[in-house]
């Protein structure tokens, strides 16, 4: 799959019947829900379940160099984030991943929306809550850079971990979050 374009529409409605059901439509191919509240994807958009459990959709296959646009809409309050390189799909962390943070009031600001989780803070503060926001991630090689709105949130190098999955994170009670035209860009 190098160099190749993964463009995630969410043109079908869909409910999930459970929480380990693959997205139907074509999008079992990419990604699948983790144990937690189930997802749905309708008029385009992909949601979590309201749910006190928190969740993720994770992708299917690992990826090494990869840029992932998207747009995300949190609530207030809400936690949230994009993971990139997570090095299992049962144990979704900062630690096993890199997480790409959507969090405005997380209570540690430097772990705010478009912090790198445990690595860097954001350099530019963005307010994201309750409307239509876009996120790109690119990660290539040691690189990792975020843009949130189009303004550069981070740019660091770490080599901590070379390849593996894409998760995107619903925090269960701290809020909802909805995605939309998510793209996963197999780089050269």
């Amino acid at each position: 799959m190098n160099g190749k374009l993964l463009l995630l529409l969410f043109l079908c409605p869909l409910a999930l019947a459970g929480p380990l059901d693959p997205l139907a439509h074509g999008l079992g191919d990419v990604f699948r829900a983790t144990p937690g509240p189930g997802w749905a994807i309708e008029d385009g958009i992909l949601s979590p379940a309201r749910s006190e459990d928190s969740g993720f959709v994770v992708s299917t296959a690992r990826y090494t160099d990869v840029e992932i646009t998207l747009e995300f809409h949190p609530e207030a309050g809400t936690n949230s984030g994009v993971f990139a390189r997570c090095q299992q799909t049962e144990d979704i962390n900062p630690v096993q991943c890199y997480e790409f943070n959507i969090w405005d009031a997380h209570p540690n600001q430097q772990f705010r929306t478009g912090a790198i989780v445990t690595l860097a803070p954001p350099v530019v503060i963005v307010d994201t809550e309750d409307k239509w926001n876009t996120m790109r991630v690119r990660v290539e090689g040691p690189r990792l850079r975020v843009w949130i709105n189009d303004s550069l949130t981070n740019d660091i190098e770490n080599d901590k971990l070379t390849d593996g999955f894409i998760a995107l994170q619903y925090g269960g009670a701290s809020g909802m979050v909805r995605f939309r035209n998510i793209r996963i860009n197999e780089l050269p």
